[in-house]
């Protein structure tokens, strides 16, 4: 599963950012999850491209507008059925 997650201020949430990649593993199953984290502030382009207009955002691969859900990094109580979303 290739999937996005856009963020602002990438270093200051490192660590929040960390855990809410291993809780995302748990939700991808047996599916390998392949997880590419874009700072927007680094990256405003990309960002714009992907119509990225808040953070955090995660998006599914290939791209889609109705395949974005909004996530809260520090709270993955809900993070599996965000990604049931997604599909």
């Amino acid at each position: 599963m290739k999937m996005t997650l856009f963020v602002s201020n990438q270093n200051k949430q490192q660590e929040a950012i960390d855990s809410f990649t291993e809780a995302l593993a748990q939700c991808t199953g047996d599916e390998p999850l392949q997880l590419k984290v874009v700072d927007i502030l680094e990256s405003p382009n990309q960002a714009m491209m992907e119509n990225a207009f808040a953070t955090p955002m995660l998006m599914r691969e290939p791209t889609s507008l109705d395949r974005k859900v909004m996530v809260n990094l520090k709270d993955t109580s809900a993070l599996c059925e965000k990604v049931k979303q997604l599909y």
